[in-house]
């Protein structure tokens, strides 16, 4: 691959294993999207608006600061931003590309709706974008993944 230029949607996907599922956030007005690829597929699953969702993120991370509980708001992230997606559940790592105040966001500690952390079924890695997750196969994408 040529420096600067965008990795090919067919060459992540070969990247991935079989248990690998890249969720690449894109915030916007009025809606925002998720593009969800794994070794095979690629899809688009549409989400709320980039204010409501950086809106929920402030409110977590106050939350946090404040020590207070963070259930009902990480709840309603992970609905928002995960819940949608209706994942295999062969697919248990995750590779996150956040965008704007996702970079914030431990996913990780979002809560599904039985009240499971998502940590107690995946392993979550982030990369700041496609193209350096595939760049950097030994590096970041190998370590975060093994």
């Amino acid at each position: 691959m040529k420096q600067g230029k965008p990795v090919e949607l067919s060459e992540l996907q070969r990247s991935l294993r079989p248990d690998e599922l890249v969720l690449e956030y894109a915030l916007g007005e009025p809606g925002s999207y998720c593009l969800v690829i794994d070794n095979k597929t690629i899809r688009t699953i549409p989400l709320p608006s980039g204010s409501r969702i950086e809106s929920l993120v402030d409110s977590y991370l106050a939350q946090v600061r404040a020590k207070k509980t963070t259930a009902g708001v990480a709840k309603e992230l992970h609905s928002i931003l995960l819940g949608r997606l209706h994942t295999d559940v062969s697919k248990t790592r995750l590779i996150v590309i956040p965008d704007g105040k996702l970079h914030l966001l431990p996913f990780d500690a979002l809560i599904n709706e039985k009240g499971d952390y998502v940590l107690k079924s995946h392993v979550v890695t982030y990369a700041p974008s496609a193209t350096v997750l595939r760049v950097l196969p030994v590096g970041l994408h190998e370590f975060c993944s093994s």
